[in-house]
C-alpha cells in the first residue's frame, strides 16, 4: 500500500491510493484495476478531472481530461439521472461538454423542459436535439410543439418560463420539422404568440389550407426578405442590415471593439453604430452631444420613443453641412466619438459628397451604457429607397444587444381603410409670428398631397393661444376638411394674424377649443373613433397658469379618443426665438408634452425668417412632412411585435389601384410604410387595400430579448456557461450555484462545476 500514491495500475489518471481512499457518495469507490469503474464509457480520471498520470508506463492508454474543471461521478454511469450514460452524453469522451454534446451533470442541458434522455427517446414526438430549445429552428420551443405541461424535467437546474410549455397539449406540431403542415410557412410564424394553441387571428401550423393567397406570398420561407446580423460582444452592439450593406467593419479604440461602420454602395447610405458612456442621466443629453459629434447640424427634428427592449430613446433627423466625401464624413463621426486612433474605418471614398441628411438613434440603456446609431446619406440622394434604407438602419428597429436573437412572424388581418384623424392647430398670434405663419401656409400645401395619398378621413380645427377667459383674446377656427380653408388660417384675410395680446397660453386655449368654451355654438369637439393630433406653433414658452405638461397629457388621454399626440414647431431649449422673449426653459412644457406623447418636435427658428433661404424652405417642408408621416403612420394596423423594418414584406388580396399584390412596394406615394415608433403598417395611393374586407399578410423578423444585463457583456462573449462576465473586472467568474445545480449535485465554486453531493 505504501507504493499506492505513485502507482496507477489501470492507467486512468487516479492513483491507486486515490481510488482506494475517495468516497464518491454512499461509500462508492472506484476500482484501481478498472479504468472505467461504472462502465459508462468514460475513464475514471476523465470523470474526475485528471490531466496526467503518475505512471511512466501507461503511454497511450491514459486519456487526459480536456476540461478538468468539470467532473462527473466515476461510480455512477448516469451522474445526472437523465436516462443517458455519461459516456453517451460526452460522445467524444474527452471530459469536456463540446458543441452538440449534452452535459452529463445537467439533466436538461438546453432547458427546454425535456430531460436529455427524453429528447433521445422522442418524448416531443420525434428525436429532438438536447442542446437546442428549438430543435427545428421554427421559433417554437420543443416543449411547445410536443405538448409539454409543467413542471418540466429539471425545475431546480433550469428556470422554466411560460414559453416552455404548450398552452394546448391536445394539439401538437412536429418539433423536428419547421413546417409541420407543409404550407411553406414556418410553424413559429403561424403561431404568432408562440404558445402552442391556435388562437383567433393566427394561421394554423397544422392546417396547410390557410397558408394560401397573401399569406403564402408574404410568409412562405422562400419569399421572406433576407437580412444579415452583425454582432459585437465587447461593445454589446448587434445590427440587422440588408445584404446590400456590402462594407461592414468592426471599429476599435485600442481597448476593444466599440461597434461598427457600414456602407451600402447601391444607395450610398452608410453610418456608424457604437456603444459609449452616457452623456448624462437623460437621453436628451445624448442627442445634444450627438449634434456636436456630427457637426454642422441644422433643422433638427426629434421624436422620443421606447426601444423594442424597453430603453428610453430619441430618433432625430438633421441637415448637415459640408461638401466632403460621404465615407470620410462617416469615419470622422466615428473618430469624434471614439478617438483619432480609431481602427476598422471604412476604406476608400464613396464618390458622393455633402451636404448630408442624417438619421440618428440615441439609446440610454443604463447609467453606464448608451448606444448611438447614425445613418448618413448625401442630401441629394435622400429619397426613394435610400430614404427607407437609412431609416431601416438608424431609425430604431435594427439595433439589439449582443445576446438577442430574431424569429420570424406572419400576420394575416383584414384591412382597415379610411382611418379618422382630428388635427387641432394651436397658434401663437402675437406680433412676432407673422413670418412663421406665412411659412406654414407655404409649407402647408403638403397637407393636401400627403393626406389625399394616405386616404384618411381627416378634419382640422384651430385656436389661438389667447383663447381663454375672461378676455377670450384671439380666435378659433371650426372644423374643416378643406386644405385651402386650413391654409387660409395662416395667410391672408382669414388668418390668425398677429394682433394677439402676448399672453400665450397654448394648453388652456387648446382645452377651451376642445371643450367648446367661449364658443358654445360650434360643432362637437373630438370624434371618439378618431386619433387626435395637436400641433403647437409658437416662438415662446407655454404660459398656462396651473397646467403642467403631465396634467395636459392626462386631460388629452381623458377625452375618449383612440389616441392623443402633441407635436410642436416651438422654440428649442435655451434659445431666444421671439421678440422681447427670454431664453426657452431647458425643459419646457411644450417639449415635455411632445416627448411624453411621442410627437415630433420641430424648430420655430426655421420658420421665423421673413425671407427664408432655399435650405430653410426645405427644412420647413421637412418639418411638416415629419409631422404628417408620424400622424399617418400612427393610423395603420399595429403589428403584434416590434418588427425589424428591413425584413417586412407585405401582400394584399385587392387594392384600390394598380399595385403588385404579391409584393407591395415600400413607398409613401403608392405602397406601404411602417411607423417605427408605433409599429403600425400604413398604405398609400394605389396600394391602399380595396376595402375593409381585403386581406393583408405581413411577414417580418423581430428581436427576442436574451440579454438580461443592460450594460451588456464586458467580456466580449468569451464566457462559457456556467461562467458569467464580471463587468467590473471584465473577466469570467462562476455564476451563482454554478448556473443551477440539479438534485444530488452541489456547486464547486473553484472549478465552477456541479459535482456529486457526497455529504
Amino acid at each position: 500500500m505504501a507504493l499506492n500514491p505513485v502507482k496507477d495500475t489501470d492507467c486512468d489518471g487516479l492513483t491507486d491510493a486515490e481510488e482506494y481512499g475517495t468516497d464518491h457518495g454512499g461509500g462508492a469507490k472506484t476500482d484501481p484495476c478498472n479504468s472505467d469503474t461504472d462502465g459508462d464509457g468514460l475513464a475514471d480520471g476523465v470523470e474526475f478531472g485528471k490531466t496526467m498520470t503518475v505512471s511512466t508506463t501507461c503511454g497511450a492508454k491514459f486519456v487526459a481530461d480536456a476540461d478538468p474543471n468539470s467532473k462527473s461521478n466515476p461510480t455512477a454511469a448516469d451522474t445526472d439521472g437523465d436516462g443517458l450514460n455519461d459516456g453517451v452524453e460526452d460522445a467524444n469522451r474527452n471530459g469536456r461538454t463540446d458543441a452538440n454534446e449534452t452535459n452529463p451533470v445537467k439533466k436538461d442541458t438546453d432547458c427546454d423542459g425535456y430531460s436529455d434522455g427524453e429528447e433521445v427517446q422522442g418524448m416531443a414526438g420525434c428525436v429532438t436535439n438536447g442542446t437546442q430549445r428549438d430543435s427545428d429552428g421554427d421559433g417554437l420551443a420543443d416543449g411547445v410543439e410536443g405538448g409539454l405541461v409543467p413542471v418540466g424535467a429539471d425545475p431546480v437546474g433550469c428556470t422554466y418560463s411560460a414559453a416552455t410549455y404548450d398552452s394546448d397539449s391536445s394539439t401538437r406540431t412536429n418539433a423536428c420539422q419547421a413546417d409541420s403542415d407543409g404550407d411553406g410557412i414556418q410553424d413559429g410564424a403561424e403561431d404568432t404568440n408562440l404558445n402552442g394553441r391556435h388562437d383567433m387571428g393566427e394561421l394554423n401550423p397544422g392546417d396547410m389550407t390557410d397558408g394560401t393567397g397573401p399569406a403564402q406570398q408574404a410568409c412562405a420561407t422562400t419569399n421572406l426578405k433576407p437580412i444579415t446580423f452583425h454582432s459585437s460582444g465587447f461593445s454589446d452592439v448587434q445590427l440587422a442590415l440588408e445584404p446590400t450593406f456590402a462594407e461592414v467593419s468592426a471599429i476599435s479604440d485600442g481597448t476593444g471593439e466599440r461597434g461598427y461602420v457600414f456602407y451600402d454602395p447601391t444607395t450610398r447610405v452608410g453610418g456608424v453604430a457604437l456603444s459609449k458612456t452616457p452623456a448624462g442621466g437623460m437621453v436628451a443629453l445624448e442627442e445634444a452631444l450627438g449634434r456636436m459629434r456630427i457637426g454642422g447640424v441644422s433643422g433638427p427634428l426629434t421624436q422620443t420613443f421606447t426601444t423594442w427592449d424597453g430603453f428610453a430613446a430619441i430618433r432625430a433627423i438633421y441637415d448637415v453641412s459640408g461638401n466632403g466625401d460621404a465615407k470620410t464624413k462617416i469615419n470622422d463621426i466615428a473618430k469624434n466619438y471614439i478617438g483619432m486612433n480609431a481602427t476598422g474605418l471604412l476604406g476608400g471614398t464613396a464618390g458622393t459628397n455633402g451636404p448630408f441628411k442624417v438619421v440618428a438613434e440615441y439609446v440610454q440603456r443604463s447609467p453606464t451604457r448608451a448606444v448611438v446609431v447614425i445613418g448618413v446619406v448625401p442630401a441629394s440622394l435622400y429619397s426613394g429607397q435610400a430614404l427607407f434604407r437609412i431609416d431601416d438602419a438608424a431609425g430604431g428597429t435594427a439595433l439589439a444587444q449582443y445576446g438577442d436573437f430574431a424569429n420570424t412572424q406572419c400576420e394575416v388581418f383584414t384591412a382597415s381603410v379610411g382611418a379618422k384623424v382630428d388635427f387641432v392647430w394651436v397658434v401663437d398670434d402675437s406680433c412676432s409670428m407673422e413670418s412663421s405663419q406665412t411659412a406654414l401656409a407655404n409649407a402647408g400645401m403638403l397637407f393636401s398631397t400627403k393626406l389625399a395619398t394616405a386616404g384618411l378621413d381627416w378634419r382640422a380645427g384651430g385656436v389661438s393661444t389667447g383663447w381663454f377667459a375672461s378676455a377670450w383674446d384671439g380666435s378659433i377656427r371650426d372644423w374643416t376638411t378643406n386644405t385651402s380653408t386650413m391654409n387660409g388660417w395662416f395667410s391672408g384675410a382669414g388668418s390668425f394674424g398677429t394682433d394677439g395680446s402676448g399672453a400665450e397660453s397654448g394648453f388652456i386655449s387648446a382645452q377651451n377649443f376642445i371643450n367648446r368654451a367661449g364658443n358654445p355654438t360650434a360643432s362637437s369637439a373630438l370624434r371618439a373613433d378618431a386619433q387626435t393630433h395637436l400641433i403647437f406653433l409658437t416662438d415662446t414658452a407655454e404660459q398656462s397658469s396651473g397646467i403642467s405638461a403631465g396634467q395636459m397629457q392626462t386631460y388629452l388621454n381623458g377625452r375618449g379618443t383612440l389616441r392623443a399626440v402633441a407635436h410642436g414647431i416651438t422654440c428649442p431649449a435655451g434659445q431666444t426665438c421671439g421678440q422681447g422673449e427670454g431664453p426657452e426653459d431647458a425643459v419646457s412644457k411644450y417639449a415635455s408634452l411632445i416627448s411624453a406623447t411621442g410627437g415630433v418636435q420641430g424648430n420655430i427658428l426655421v420658420f421665423n425668417p421673413a425671407t427664408p433661404t432655399t435650405q430653410q424652405r426645405q427644412q420647413q417642408s421637412d418639418t411638416i412632412d415629419a409631422i404628417l408621416n408620424a400622424v399617418i403612420g400612427g393610423t395603420g394596423t399595429q403589428l403584434q411585435r416590434p418588427p425589424i423594418s428591413a425584413t417586412i414584406k407585405v401582400a394584399v388580396s385587392a387594392t384600390q389601384g394598380t399595385c403588385d399584390l404579391a409584393n407591395v412596394p415600400r413607398s409613401r406615394t403608392a405602397g406601404w410604410d411602417i411607423d417605427a415608433a408605433t409599429r403600425r403598417i400604413v398604405f398609400f395611393g394605389a396600394c391602399i387595400p380595396a376595402n375593409n374586407q381585403a386581406k393583408v399578410a405581413v411577414s417580418y423578423k423581430y428581436w427576442n430579448e436574451n440579454s438580461p444585463n443592460a450594460d451588456g457583456d464586458a467580456c466580449g462573449g468569451t464566457c462559457q456557461a456556467p461562467q458569467v462576465c464580471d463587468p467590473n473586472q471584465r473577466s469570467c467568474v462562476c455564476a451563482a450555484n454554478c448556473g443551477g445545480c440539479g438534485t444530488g449535485l452541489i456547486c464547486e465554486p473553484t472549478s465552477c462545476q456541479c459535482i456529486p453531493d457526497i455529504g
